[in-house]
């Protein structure tokens, strides 16, 4: 009866504010996946951390759909909570699985820190959009995901040349081809946030509105 009344008296605010908390351990994850000098048990702590979150939201989320039947603002927050926890989970995987990869690279291109640098602004910005229901800043966030896809391929061109003049071996390059796939799908992932964001506030669904990713 106890959770049951919890559940009742919960609003779409406290959805967001989970999401929020999940948010700040996801981009600890991300932060601190290229640095070596975190050992890898502080990043499973927190990926552990995020699958918790990941479980509890989900579970809030169907039961508070329900059991309150919302409408119109709070049901589209209901159902993006949900999307966005799980693009979170994601971001969260993706951060962790990296960290093996850049581990093995001898050569860093400059592009791979920028493209880090990069992803970790998306996620903020698709977050902080989330915070004050900013769509213009989402749209922006949108917009920036070419970027980071042209940093992608520029990272990947690299490091074939690399291979093709025995610059460095397969193994390594192809290592970092992966961590610059991980962080583009990053990218895309913020990306999907920050279309939700926009879904919550103005009950548009862009996802497939071609003007807006010709821009991007």
């Amino acid at each position: 009866m106890e959770n049951l009344d919890k559940i009742m008296n919960m609003t779409s605010q406290q959805l967001i504010d989970e999401i929020l908390e999940m948010a700040s351990v996801v981009e600890a994850i991300l932060d601190k996946c290229m640095d070596m000098k975190i050992p890898k048990d502080k990043l499973e702590e927190l990926e552990n951390k995020v699958n918790q979150f990941h479980i509890k939201i989900d579970d809030d989320s169907f039961k508070y759909i329900a059991l309150k039947q919302p409408h119109a603002r709070d049901l589209r927050i209901a159902l993006s909570m949900m999307k966005i926890n799980a693009q979170l989970e994601r971001v969260a995987d993706e951060a962790y699985n990296l960290r093996r990869y850049y581990n093995e690279l001898q050569i860093t291109p400059s592009a791979i820190k920028t493209l880090h640098d990069q992803v970790k602004k998306m996620i903020r910005g698709a977050i902080d959009a989330l915070v004050t229901n900013n769509t213009y800043q989402a749209t922006e966030v949108i917009k920036s995901d070419r970027y980071a896809n042209e940093l992608n391929r520029e990272i990947m061109k690299e490091y074939v040349e690399k291979m093709k003049n025995n610059e460095m071996s397969f193994d390594e390059g192809l290592s970092g081809i992966r961590v610059a796939k991980n962080l583009e799908r990053i990218g895309d992932l913020s990306t999907n946030i920050a279309e939700d964001v926009i879904f919550i506030v103005s009950g548009s669904d862009i996802r497939h509105q071609s003007q807006l990713k010709e821009q991007k």
